[in-house]
């Protein structure tokens, strides 16, 4: 069907003023509707131009009788459009005669009038199969959102490798501070009378533009210190993937610890694959061993800690908690990292167990310290923590005083 001779306008005019005297609601955007998506689309046969003008005029299902007799009329037995020079019948106009009905069904129209249409339509959905066969099924979840949810302890090699894949490629949601710095800038509201002053020099003496002032806003620091003793082997690999994809930042530290505390943040960094990170003695051999979080803690208060790294900052203790050490010594370091840190915040995977209590003698010293408590059992856990670093970390520092004496 050719269009190049034909008004288009002319033809949505008249289409539109008789499907408007059959009651259809139209409207002068409906027939402009029809006429780009004719222009764009450029139907070939009368089954696309139903599909065209039934988009673009018909609003209201219960009128579909109504649209396809009225589409009939109008296109079924015309072999082109009108012309410029063809009067149209329009509310206010002279009247055309009205073309006889068809007495093909509706039907026809929709798959095409003529047996090369339909084979047309027939090999479109033989294509269409075809390129349905290749998408995966929307039905069932897939590979990657099934694995969010599971438990790092239950799962296979296999499945760990891919976890690790989705957990380092993980985007990197890093918590905000406010500092004491402030800059000039139009996007704080407090005015800064100084800068428009010295601005307006330029422009004659004439603050034209109007500058405000505002404290600067920068990344805060995140320290993770992850538990790699035996009783968190199943969930080392997962959590070291984690923290390569998130030490790319340079704002984040990372710590190991078993029986010592030992720093891997620019191991993390340069090493091509966690497997080097521990491949030498030197690195962690105290792996896999026993637990010993006061001594961790107090080595890296020690040693970082106190020497600015974690002044202001947030801290994750990843452990289960299962303490070896002195549990007096333990509450005496959370007390210093509490004092010396913005937010302290615990994940334990073990949170996830049905009816898990931490009644553990770690987990219930370091607990009233403790401005969070995750699970960080999944994948999906360990996005609900780095959604909750920026809300935690709002709001100002408070310090249970009772527990601290």
């Amino acid at each position: 069907m050719s269009y190049g001779q034909c008004d288009l306008a002319t033809l949505a005019a008249l289409f539109s003023s008789k499907l408007h005297r059959a009651g259809l609601a139209t409207s002068v955007d409906r027939a402009s509707l029809f006429t780009r998506m004719i222009s764009l689309l450029s139907p070939g046969t009368i089954g696309e131009l139903y599909w065209c003008a039934r988009i673009a005029f018909l609003s209201d299902i219960a009128k579909l009788q109504t649209f396809d007799r009225i589409f009939l009329e109008v296109f079924a037995t015309q072999s082109e459009f009108p012309t410029e020079n063809q009067s149209v019948d329009t509310e206010y106009g002279s009247k055309t005669p009205q073309p006889q009905p068809s007495h093909q069904g509706i039907t026809k129209l929709k798959m095409g009038v003529s047996t090369k249409t339909a084979t047309n339509h027939q090999a479109g959905d033989a294509r269409k199969q075809d390129d349905l066969a290749d998408l995966p099924d929307r039905s069932t979840a897939s590979a990657e959102e099934s694995l969010t949810c599971r438990n790092f302890a239950t799962l296979s090699q296999l499945d760990l490798q891919l976890a690790n894949e989705l957990l380092e490629s993980s985007e990197k949601l890093m918590p905000t501070k406010v500092t004491a710095r402030t800059a000039t800038t139009k996007l704080y509201p407090s005015q800064d009378i100084r800068a428009t002053l010295r601005a307006s020099v330029k422009t004659g003496g004439d603050p034209v533009e109007l500058l405000s002032k505002g404290r600067v806003k920068k990344k805060r620091r995140l320290i993770f210190i992850l538990d790699i003793s035996g009783s968190m082997e199943p969930f080392a690999s997962p959590y070291l993937y984690f923290l390569r994809g998130m030490s790319r930042n340079s704002c984040v530290e990372s710590f190991v610890f078993s029986t010592h505390l030992t720093r891997i943040t620019l191991d993390l960094r340069t090493r091509q694959s966690i497997e080097s990170i521990f491949g030498g003695l030197s690195l962690a051999p105290d792996r896999f061993g026993g637990t010993r979080i006061a001594e961790a803690l107090r080595a890296f208060l020690d040693t970082h800690g106190r020497r600015g790294m974690a002044r202001g900052a947030m801290v994750i203790v990843v452990s289960d908690g299962w303490e070896c050490g002195d549990l007096k010594d333990l509450k005496e370091q959370m007390r210093r990292l509490k004092l010396l840190s913005h937010r302290v915040l615990w994940v334990n995977p073990r949170k996830a167990n049905q009816g898990y209590q931490p009644l553990v003698g770690g987990m219930s010293a370091v607990l009233p310290f403790c401005d969070g408590f995750f699970s960080g059992h999944s994948i999906s856990s360990l996005w609900e923590l780095l959604d909750s670093l920026e809300v935690t970390s709002k709001g100002p520092k408070r310090i249970p005083w009772e527990s601290m004496r």
